[in-house]
């Protein structure tokens, strides 16, 4: 599957990396589970690129998030 880019507007769920430090051995911390509503600019088997916040025009930056894909639970396609 090559890359990808759409308009699609998603809620992704997806399990953030966990960071801890000074921690006991034994601390066998998880991943949280976090949400994110964005528009995929891209999607490839690697990774799902989520835009969450840009101009209507089209033109200046933009904010995202770069997810792994072995990270993503679900992407459930939203409406406006």
């Amino acid at each position: 599957m090559s890359a990808r880019k759409t308009e699609r507007l998603v809620l992704v769920r997806y399990r953030d990396h966990a960071h801890y430090l000074n921690s006991a051995p034994s601390a066998k911390t998880k991943p949280v589970v976090r949400e994110v509503v964005g528009w995929v600019y891209e999607d490839n088997p690697y990774f799902l690129y989520v835009v969450y916040d840009r101009s209507r025009d089209g033109r200046g930056r933009v904010s995202g998030l770069t997810l792994f894909r072995e990270g993503v639970i679900e992407v459930k396609d939203l409406s406006i």
